[in-house]
């Protein structure tokens, strides 16, 4: 549907209107074909691999935040002098809980300064960080 992910991240990847709506019917059609709940958070995640995965029996978690916690994210912050993150665009997907949130989000509560360094960005998600003391910096066009 509209907050989905193909309407979420299909104009990241240069999908127009148009395209979104093929691509979430696409998501859709799998979900039927795997007889999962399409509206399960995370299933529609890389391409529908979520769904696959849940069709498996996995049970679904926010990606970023169990990697950090494997990897030890927020200890390792704790000990840095500037954490530096970053992503091709910075938009509202960023802060739905992408990896560099995460890394945000970590650097943040340890009192860490963090710079974010993006392709693109949006401005209102930018302003937004700023706001929250992360330096925003912008390589490509807003």
């Amino acid at each position: 549907g509209p907050t989905g992910a193909a309407y979420a991240f299909g104009p990241q990847k240069g999908l127009d209107l148009d395209g979104c709506q093929i691509a979430d019917e696409a998501l859709m059609q799998w979900a039927r074909l795997l007889d999962v709940d399409p509206r399960v958070p995370g299933t529609g995640a890389a391409g529908g691999t979520g769904a696959a995965a849940l069709a498996l029996g996995a049970h679904l978690q926010p990606g970023a935040r169990a990697i950090a916690d494997m990897i030890g994210l927020d200890a390792a912050v704790k000990s840095a002098d500037l954490v530096v993150t970053g992503e091709g665009r910075l938009d509202a997907t960023t802060l739905a809980g992408k990896s560099p949130m995460i890394v945000i989000e970590s650097a943040l509560t340890a009192g860490v300064p963090v710079r974010c360094v993006v392709g693109q960005s949006d401005p209102q998600v930018a302003a937004e960080l700023r706001g929250r003391g992360v330096d925003v910096v912008v390589l490509g066009s807003s």
